[in-house]
């Protein structure tokens, strides 16, 4: 950030010898000298007065000296500084959250754990609930490094990401809590004969495509209502229409007015880490920590 020949020059002027100055850098008086020649050939003018008595700073020379002192300081703060932020910058997992994948549950229960890294820091990013997470060119996956999520596709359909298994979501049913459903502790697939189900378009979710097929093939009593993907309106539109909803085990409190209620089908959904092949080293680490406290729980 600054020519490093006045880190010699300030010190010849300090020990007023090229000797010296030589010795201290571990080189020759002849390499002090060329460099203090090459900074006087680059300001235009002469920093030292040389003499029998040994070396002075002319005028220029002396606000020279002062000047540069302040440069270096100013520069080797700078350097610090930017060290600080390229350090900090490297244990910094930038983590996606949104409505329906919500981050906080599992940051929680990391920050509170004994064993996880101080040096690690997290940072919360906002996304909007409409991203596709799994679209690898998407500009969301400049701005975060992973995601806690509910998996749509197995992780063979969706290359150049990395899925880490936490565990198995239950796929359930929300419902308004006026609804006479409500009052059951859980349902079996009879008890939503003649009702509406909304649940997400085919091709939105692998695993859901085979809760559909099944309902579809063997449960016509029961009307699929399509939505293009779950979202805040989707559960408004639910309570409004007094129907049903596909929901999982972990959006039971996303809507004051909607409950989850277990059904007896058996299917579930996996659950946990998005990131992209290619991620930094500090990742895995968290990554870690993270597998250790589901493999505790």
């Amino acid at each position: 950030m600054y020519n490093h020949h006045l880190k010699i020059f300030i010190q010849v002027a300090d020990y007023g010898s090229f000797s010296k100055a030589a010795e201290n850098n571990y080189i020759t008086p002849a390499a002090v000298m060329k460099q203090i020649n090459n900074l006087e050939s680059h300001f235009g003018f002469s920093l030292f007065k040389r003499s029998n008595r040994g070396l002075e700073l002319t005028e220029a020379g002396k606000i020279i000296y002062a000047e540069s002192k302040d440069i270096i300081a100013h520069s080797d703060a700078v350097l610090k500084h930017i060290e600080k932020t390229i350090k900090n910058t490297r244990n910094t997992i930038r983590i996606g959250n949104s409505f329906l994948s919500p981050c906080n549950p599992v940051t929680s229960l990391w920050s509170h754990t004994e064993n996880r890294r101080p040096d690690i820091q997290l940072k919360i990013i906002s996304l909007p609930n409409d991203a596709d997470v799994y679209d690898i060119n998407s500009d969301i996956w400049n701005n975060i490094n992973l995601l806690f999520a509910n998996f749509a596709y197995p992780e063979s359909e969706t290359p150049g990401f990395s899925y880490t298994r936490l565990k198995d979501r239950l796929l359930q049913c929300a419902l308004p809590e006026h609804h006479p459903l409500a009052k059951k502790s859980k349902l079996s697939i009879c008890d939503l004969y003649n009702e509406k189900l909304m649940i997400v378009k085919r091709g939105a979710s692998a695993y859901i495509d085979k809760l559909r097929d099944n309902l579809e093939q063997n449960h016509p009593r029961i009307t699929l209502i399509d939505t293009p993907r779950y979202e805040l309106e989707t559960l408004n539109l639910c309570l409004e229409q007094n129907c049903l909803m596909l929901s999982v085990d972990n959006w039971s409190n996303l809507h004051p007015s909607l409950v989850n209620r277990p059904v007896d089908w058996g299917y579930t959904v996996p659950y946990g880490l998005i990131c992209l092949h290619d991620h930094p080293p500090v990742v895995d680490l968290f990554i870690n920590d993270i597998r250790k406290i589901f493999s505790q729980s």
